[in-house]
């Protein structure tokens, strides 16, 4: 098991804004706060932030209609968040590898060509770890 991570007060102000703009639906704009985040550490842990990162830019492709990309960062996302514990970071880890599965799942059932039509706004939430 990973060790938490030492975030300083002011990245984990970033990462919950984050968490915030992503659930407004501004992905690209998520993935650029977590990314700074993300620049700052060597970690191992750092892959959760990349797990992050790359569901944002999966949402952010399948809103501009790139079948590709979205199918891409979503399985790459999958894959580094199944590393995680059920909560990390105050965020609902074990909820979000659910949703970036059903995600995954429903853009790959749609092709390129239907995928559009997918509603895929869905939230990332906060949950304390219970210690």
């Amino acid at each position: 098991m990973l060790k938490r991570p030492r975030l300083s007060t002011v990245e984990m102000h970033q990462l919950r804004r984050g968490v915030e703009l992503f659930n407004c639906g501004a992905y690209w704009d998520s993935h650029e706060v977590w990314e700074e985040i993300w620049q700052q550490h060597g970690e191992a842990w750092r892959l959760f932030l990349q797990g992050l990162i790359q569901t944002a830019a999966a949402l952010h492709q399948h809103q501009r209609g790139i079948f590709h990309g979205a199918v891409k960062h979503l399985h790459n996302a999958r894959w580094k968040l199944a590393l995680f514990p059920d909560v990390f970071l105050g965020i609902d880890n074990l909820q979000l590898q659910h949703d970036v599965y059903e995600s995954l799942r429903r853009i790959e059932c749609a092709g390129p060509q239907r995928m559009r039509r997918l509603e895929l706004n869905w939230r990332i939430a906060i949950k304390e770890a219970s210690e």
